[in-house]
């Protein structure tokens, strides 16, 4: 009698978005190494304490959009020979949404002075970039044409000059 021992299987998972803002999701795709047949899943996400089983039997699995820091795990059984596996805890962060702090150079200034303002991203997730805007009211805002970086220089100032920077992040789930 020959008896065929095979390399017990083995299961990973890795995020397309470890990070996330509020109300953000991520795909989770689970590697399988080694073992023997049919793979079946059974993801899940720790709950109020405890394991719960979440998503259907595939490879991948998309959160549901994340409010908080959350845990997940995939748990592997093969049918051939019944092997099986448990991934280790995959954590999703979740951060709040980007806001922008602006400081100026001066707040007040003679007419004909220019002012260069700093923008600086809080919050948020991925590559955030600027658009700087400008308003003759505080009501209508209009993008100043080419003023993507986080400081902008104003021209020489002859009235009440209204400024901001608009921010937008590449992370998911992330607001303006």
């Amino acid at each position: 009698l020959m008896i065929t021992v095979i390399a017990a299987p083995s299961v990973s998972v890795a995020s397309n978005n470890p990070t996330v803002c509020t109300g953000g999701v991520s795909i989770l795709t689970a590697t399988v190494t080694g073992g023997d047949g049919t793979s079946s899943f059974q993801w899940q996400q720790f709950i109020s304490g405890a394991w719960s089983n979440v998503g259907g039997n595939t490879p991948s699995f998309t959160t549901p959009a994340l409010t908080t820091n959350t845990d997940f795990r995939v748990i592997l059984t093969q049918t051939t020979l019944g092997c099986g596996a448990t991934s280790t805890t995959t954590t999703i962060n979740v951060v709040n949404d980007p806001s922008v702090s602006i400081v100026a150079t001066a707040t007040g200034v003679c007419v004909g002075a220019n002012v260069t303002l700093t923008a600086t991203s809080l919050g948020g997730t991925g590559t955030c970039t600027f658009q700087w805007q400008s308003s003759p009211d505080g009501t209508t805002w209009s993008p100043i044409s080419g003023e993507t970086n986080s400081s902008y220089t104003t021209p020489a100032l002859s009235t009440l000059g209204r400024y901001r920077a608009q921010i937008n992040c590449s992370g998911n789930g992330c607001c303006n």
